[in-house]
């Protein structure tokens, strides 16, 4: 990236604020210290490039999975009366539990 990218990204990133109105009320304006515009054409994007580390966690339990804009949906398949089954649960549970320990120390 040139100097122009980078300063533009971070200016897109940086020194925003953000104030909540209820009526004729309004708080006192507070810096926010990450995230993009709510609404923006990049904010999808960046979202989605910041969660992808979360994929090698889930590909580490063979769990299949689809990453949407907010969204991540784990997918498991079973039959009903077959002895792994309960096996295959333990390891949802174990990748379930990996992803949102993931999504706790990156702060989402």
């Amino acid at each position: 990236m040139s100097g122009t990218a980078i300063s533009r990204s971070q200016s897109y990133a940086h020194g925003r604020t953000q104030y909540v109105k209820m009526g004729q009320h309004q708080s006192s304006e507070a810096m926010l210290e990450a995230g993009v515009p709510q609404g923006s054409v990049h904010g999808p994007l960046l979202f989605a490039v910041y969660c992808s580390p979360v994929a090698g966690v889930i590909a580490s339990y063979g769990v299949l999975y689809h990453q949407y804009a907010d969204a991540t949906q784990l997918h498991l398949a079973m039959r009903a009366g077959r002895q792994h089954c309960w096996w295959l649960l333990s390891v949802l549970d174990a990748c379930t539990t990996d992803v949102k320990q993931w999504y706790m120390q990156n702060g989402l």
